[in-house]
């Protein structure tokens, strides 16, 4: 679609420089070009695909106006057409056109003045649109068939919907039936139960004509009947025939269908939780009624019809086993009586123990701040007098440093300076070195009074301000350790 539409617009540029005669551009497109004259329609030239596609040769096309090859529009509707062409505008038209031989063909025409060069000409760029109505035609017929699966799977739905709101069995054959007749047509529609030990079919629900020997709480051999394939294969079966003998030949065993007139009978299991447990029978007398469509509708239907089967079956196992319930209920309600009284006593004695722990614990922690206040108080009046008194007395060269140091470290023991610094994880040494920064101390006075050099002093440094979060902004570490001591 998109290199048609560049095809025409090149095939009108083309011919708006070119003028009447076409360039190898046009004269290559894939559509049908024409330059036709606005006062009368006439031909004045066209492309080799125009001559492929109407069967004229270019002498007998210059011959012809578009009202001669144009089969949809009337001459009116053409000349209103061209007369109402104006510059720069294009007009998509769709038509039929006429070849050679009489036969016709839808286009889509596309229609551009070649104004202002040639004003007297209009060129005409026609797709074929054969292929896209046949297309569009199979979409419909897709559309179509979509919806009318839509309708069958809403039947579908429907019948899930009844067959999950009730667990009544029978109420459930009632309107399956009823909706299968939407889907189906039947004369007859039986529902079979399977039993394995004796190889017979238990009719369980009967709609439609009366069958004798195929009637609700009868069972008849499986032998020789398409319940018999099915129950082999695990898959529907049609059994199909002009006439109700010609059914015999088929399965000798459909005597009783037979009987009645029936000629087109269609089988399916009934399979739940991986078992086969019946089948369902649908019948007409109608000759080759039902098709693999009807066929695979059948199989989805019996699948439902399967779980409602099985839900029956759960539904009686349910109401045995809701007495023994009832009895372990009570006997679980009093046992966890029990346990509730057992888990409030342990709950109120483990009350009891929390509180006892919290006292023991804020009693601790008040004898932990009696005893660090009488430390600190020891350190104050009884340790640091006599350092103040030393420090007055005749000291030897080297002495003083050392007595200051001891000093400012026993200030920093008896103010919470030390004990505000633990929670960043400094180390003794920087421990040390922020204690004298605190006391206004230089790196050349520190480095003498801990006998390190003055480049390890700096590395201190510079790690007590990366753990004090003080690298990124301009502050004086000596004051914000003396916010420390507060």
């Amino acid at each position: 679609m998109e290199k048609s539409r560049s095809e025409k617009i090149m095939a009108q540029d083309a011919l708006q420089k070119k003028g009447a005669q076409p360039n190898s551009t046009v004269e290559s497109a894939g559509d049908a070009v024409y330059i036709l004259r606005t006062d009368n329609g006439r031909i004045v030239n066209c492309n080799s695909q125009a001559r492929l596609e109407l069967g004229y040769s270019r002498d007998e096309l210059v011959k012809l106006s578009a009202k001669d090859i144009e089969t949809k529009l009337v001459s009116g509707e053409i000349d209103a057409i061209h007369n109402d062409l104006q510059p720069g505008e294009v007009k998509t038209i769709a038509g039929m056109h006429k070849r050679k031989d009489g036969s016709v063909f839808p286009v889509e025409i596309h229609l551009a003045s070649l104004a202002p060069t040639q004003a007297d000409l209009m060129v005409a760029v026609v797709s074929n649109i054969t292929e896209r109505l046949r297309t569009e035609e199979e979409r419909r017929r897709n559309i179509e068939r979509i919806e009318r699966l839509a309708d069958e799977m809403g039947i579908l739905a429907e019948t899930g919907r009844v067959i999950s709101s009730t667990l009544e069995i029978d109420k459930v054959y009632e309107c399956i039936a009823a909706e299968i007749a939407k889907l189906i047509r039947f004369d007859s529609l039986l529902v079979n139960l399977f039993n394995a030990q004796d190889e017979t079919l238990k009719v369980v629900y009967n709609f439609g004509m009366d069958t004798p020997g195929r009637r609700v709480g009868e069972s008849y051999p499986l032998r020789e009947t398409v319940s018999e394939a099915v129950a082999e294969t695990r898959r529907g079966v049609i059994a199909q025939s002009e006439t109700p003998e010609g059914l015999l030949d088929i399965f000798p065993g459909l005597v009783p269908a037979s009987g009645i007139g029936m000629r087109s009978i269609l089988v399916v299991p009934l399979i739940s939780r991986d078992e086969l447990i019946g089948s369902l029978a649908i019948r007409s007398v109608i000759p080759f009624a039902y098709t693999e469509r009807d066929l695979l509708l059948a199989e989805k239907i019996g699948m439902q019809i399967a779980a409602a089967i099985n839900n029956a079956r759960l539904y009686s196992s349910l109401k045995q086993a809701e007495e023994e319930l009832k009895e372990h209920k009570k006997a679980l309600e009093e046992t966890v009586r029990e346990r509730t009284n057992e888990l409030e006593i342990k709950n109120i004695t483990l009350e009891e123990l929390n509180t006892t722990l919290k006292v023991l614990i804020k009693q601790r922690e008040d004898d932990k701040r009696d005893l660090e206040e009488r430390f600190v108080m020891n350190v104050r009046n009884l340790v640091l007098p006599f350092v103040h008194q030393i420090k007055k007395g005749r000291l030897v060269v080297g002495q003083q440093p050392c007595l200051e140091i001891i000093e400012t470290y026993l200030l920093n023991i008896a103010t919470p300076f030390l004990k505000n610094l633990r929670q960043f994880n400094l180390t003794p040494k920087e421990l040390k070195v922020a204690a004298l920064v605190r006391n206004g101390r230089k790196t050349k006075e520190i480095a003498e009074a801990l006998g390190i050099a003055t480049g390890s002093i700096d590395i201190h440094r510079n790690n007590i301000r990366k753990k004090l979060g003080l690298n990124s902004r301009k502050a004086n570490l000596q004051s914000v350790l003396e916010t420390l001591t507060q």
